[in-house]
């Protein structure tokens, strides 16, 4: 049978029920593996050229061997089911592992340093609710097709043969760095992470959507902090002396060294947008990328999970995986829902629904008392 033709902007969009956005989201995580399996590269917008993840090299790649092209892929993810997991783990590997998972590179998330004050405080609302006021944490954007990007050389390092060194980076002009865009917030609401050794519930948060001017280096230098990531997670460590421009500035990005293959990436950021009575305002801050978290979209299931990141932690596996559901989607929900066709269609996941909803009440119920 044919494989489906993939959508070039896979990977950008989530998957969400209609109107779920603005609104409050349950976070999950749990601490196992994935096997990364049929890993598969997909053109983009800009005609990038498919290809597989382990095929052979032309003889035009080998000699352009250390130099690194973002492409959008998928893989299939492969449960690695051991005796040990409780029976909710493994219904949850299992289900992730039922279809194909996209990532897009021009899809971007920045956590805040300096959290962002809430549309809703921006504007001055009386009495909203208490989700409403908390500030932004993070944003999830996608970076526009086209966008100027941070040129570099990479090449064999003078001092350790076969190994890469980035030299004459040039960051594009200040003012072709800005760009509008409709922006993701994450509002993280109050309340502690309730961990556990097998499915812990994270927090909730609250999403909006807004649209915003951002003003950074950071999107523009995405695709070197990936090459440094993808160089690093096949232990071919870039050269660090080498990040300078040919002027003399430092890069406009910091490299902080988190634990193996960890690279979180820190700039500065600006984010301009403008309340209901027409008045600009303007947030800047330092924000982080941390380049391993990857986010997946999963156009062919039919389950209640969105907002999956898994961790590339090493070549061909992934760990520390995290989904959300929507509030009104998950337990509660699905208890006074009185559709039979959909509750079949759920039933599967019944028992993992009883266990997030057990990881949440119990929290609730701790900050009760």
């Amino acid at each position: 049978m044919a494989e489906r033709a993939v959508d070039p902007r896979e990977g950008l969009k989530e998957r969400l029920p209609s109107g779920s956005i603005p609104g409050v989201f349950h976070k999950f995580g749990i601490h196992r593996k994935l096997d990364v399996t049929d890993f598969r590269w997909h053109p983009d917008e800009e005609g990038t050229r498919p290809g597989t993840e382990d095929r052979p090299m032309s003889v035009e790649e080998r000699q352009d061997i250390f130099q690194f092209h973002p492409k959008p892929w998928s893989f299939q993810p492969q449960a690695l089911l051991t005796p040990e997991m409780s029976a909710e783990e493994q219904e949850l590997l299992s289900t992730l592992s039922e279809n194909r998972v996209y990532h897009h590179p021009r899809r971007m998330k920045l956590t805040l340093r300096n959290k962002m004050p809430s549309y809703a405080t921006l504007n001055g609302d009386v009495l909203p609710e208490i989700h409403q006021v908390q500030p932004i944490e993070s944003i999830d954007f996608e970076i526009p097709v086209g966008h100027h990007e941070a040129t570099s050389q990479v090449r064999e390092s003078v001092h350790r043969r076969n190994r890469p060194a980035m030299s004459d980076m040039r960051r594009p002009s200040p003012e072709s760095t800005a760009f509008d865009t409709e922006v993701t917030c994450w509002h993280p609401l109050p309340g502690n992470d309730e961990r556990a050794e097998t499915i812990y519930h994270e927090r909730d948060i609250y999403l909006t959507k807004e649209n915003m001017t951002i003003i950074s280096d950071m999107p523009s230098f995405k695709h070197i902090n990936d090459q440094i990531y993808h160089e690093a997670l096949n232990e071919e460590a870039i050269q660090s002396e080498a990040f300078s421009e040919p002027d003399g500035r430092d890069s406009p990005f910091d490299i902080i060294w988190n634990g193996e293959y960890r690279h979180m990436f820190e700039g500065e950021v600006t984010l301009v947008r403008t309340d209901r009575s027409g008045q600009e305002h303007r947030h800047s801050t330092a924000a982080s990328t941390l380049a391993s978290r990857k986010d997946v979209t999963r156009p062919g299931a039919d389950d209640e999970f969105c907002f999956v990141t898994v961790e590339r932690s090493a070549p061909g596996v992934l760990s520390n995986i995290s989904v959300m559901m929507p509030q009104q989607n998950t337990w509660v929900a699905l208890e006074s829902e009185a559709e039979g066709k959909r509750r079949e269609r759920l039933a599967s996941s019944s028992g993992l629904l009883r266990l997030c909803g057990s990881a949440y009440n119990a929290e609730n119920d701790v900050h009760a008392v």
